[in-house]
C-alpha cells in the first residue's frame, strides 16, 4: 500500500486498491510519501553542494560579487538542460526525473538566495554590480539550460 500526503487537508492516508508496484504520479492534490522522501534527500544533498560551492569560491569573489550562487545557479541550470534531455532520450522514470530536477537542482539553485544577494548589493549601494549580477544570471542561467539540452541531444 502506498501512502499519500492530501494537500487539501494535510493528513496522510492510504487508499485502499493501491499497490506500491504502480508507477509515479500525483493524483488530485495527493502527493506520494515516497516523493516527499525523494525530494527531500536529494534537495538535501543538493544544498549541500551549493554551501560547499559557495564556500570553494567565497575566496574568488570580487567587491561582493555573490559568485558562488551565481556559478551554482549556472550549474544547476546547465544541469536542469542536461536532464531534460536525457529525460526524454533515456525515457527516464518520472521518479528519476522528481529526483534530479526537483530535487537537487532544486536544492543547489536557489532563487531565494539570488534575491536576497541582490537586495545585499543594493542596499550596499552597488547598483552596477546589482545589475550585472541580475542580467548576467538571468540571461546565462537561460543559455545554460539550452546548452545542457543542446550537449546531450
Amino acid at each position: 500500500m502506498e501512502w499519500f500526503l492530501d494537500g487539501n487537508s494535510g493528513h496522510g492516508r492510504c487508499p485502499s486498491g493501491q499497490g506500491a508496484g504502480e508507477a509515479y504520479r500525483s493524483q488530485g492534490g495527493r502527493v506520494r510519501v515516497k516523493e516527499c522522501l525523494m525530494v527531500f534527500l536529494a534537495g538535501g544533498a543538493g544544498s549541500v553542494c551549493r554551501y560547499w560551492l559557495s564556500t570553494i569560491l567565497r575566496p574568488l569573489a570580487h567587491q561582493g560579487f555573490p559568485l558562488g550562487t551565481f556559478v551554482a545557479n549556472l550549474l544547476g541550470c546547465f544541469c536542469i538542460g542536461i536532464f531534460y534531455g536525457l529525460s526524454a532520450r533515456l525515457n527516464w522514470s518520472a521518479e528519476t526525473r522528481l529526483f534530479l530536477t526537483t530535487g537537487f537542482c532544486g536544492g543547489f539553485t536557489t532563487f531565494s538566495t539570488f534575491s536576497y544577494e541582490g537586495l545585499a548589493l543594493l542596499r550596499q549601494g552597488q547598483w552596477g554590480m546589482y545589475a550585472l549580477y541580475v542580467l548576467l544570471s538571468v540571461a546565462l542561467g537561460l543559455g545554460c539550460a539550452w546548452l545542457g539540452n543542446v550537449v546531450v541531444k
